[in-house]
């Protein structure tokens, strides 16, 4: 217990991934170059919302709108029911879990945006990490903590939450703008440079212990 006057200390880590592993398969990225669209990346569960994803590419502004699908999880079963029951055809790209970041990268080094209609975590830092810009949701307080490293058109766009029609619009207007796209994928690269990568986590965790032990003197 705290005496009543004593300084309180806070910490944050800010959770983060190794970059210098996603750093070595990482490609140059050209938004006008690559020849894929979306990617999402994570386990598939309920909480990650894909179905909206996959309404959202069903409007007519997304008509021609490619997705990559990496990842594994107790929905993939289901999900693929989804599209074989779907119109979506070639489009999607279900690619299965995988932890190689080698076989990662070569998804990923297709792929323009990240999109994570549900509430994101960690895959949206793995995401930047590639140079991606990122898509989520507007209801901040639902995310995982790791939504800290999201800002609003400097690393990426956001949609109203659960509206398949917004997310259609935000896809459509971001894969439209291929300089912003690129000028997003530097901000995004710095963002995972300067915290969120696990460098930088060991640093503050250090920290915390020297803050700690001043406190005590």
């Amino acid at each position: 217990m705290r005496r009543r006057n004593d300084r309180q200390l806070v910490f944050a880590l800010n959770n983060g991934v190794e970059t210098t592993g996603i750093a070595e398969f990482r490609a140059l990225y050209d938004a006008e170059r690559r020849p894929r669209d979306l990617l999402f990346i994570g386990r598939i569960t309920k909480k990650c919302e894909l179905n909206l994803l996959l309404e959202s590419l069903t409007h007519s502004k997304c008509a021609a709108v490619t997705l990559d699908i990496v990842g594994a999880g107790e929905d993939k079963d289901a999900l693929q029911c989804r599209l074989a029951e779907s119109q979506l055809g070639d489009r999607v790209v279900l690619h299965g879990g995988m932890t190689d970041e080698a076989r990662i990268a070569e998804i990923v080094n297709q792929c323009k945006l990240f999109v994570y209609p549900g509430s994101v975590g960690l895959s949206l830092i793995h995401a930047l990490a590639y140079g991606l810009p990122s898509v989520v949701h507007d209801d901040r307080k639902t995310h995982m903590p790791e939504i800290a490293a999201h800002e609003e058109r400097v690393n990426g766009f956001l949609f109203r939450k659960g509206n398949a029609e917004s997310l259609a619009n935000t896809i459509a207007n971001a894969l439209a703008s291929p300089k912003e796209l690129n000028r997003m994928s530097g901000a995004a690269l710095k963002t995972t440079s300067e915290s969120f990568n696990t460098a930088d986590m060991a640093r503050r965790f250090l920290k915390m212990f020297r803050d700690i032990a001043a406190s005590r003197r």
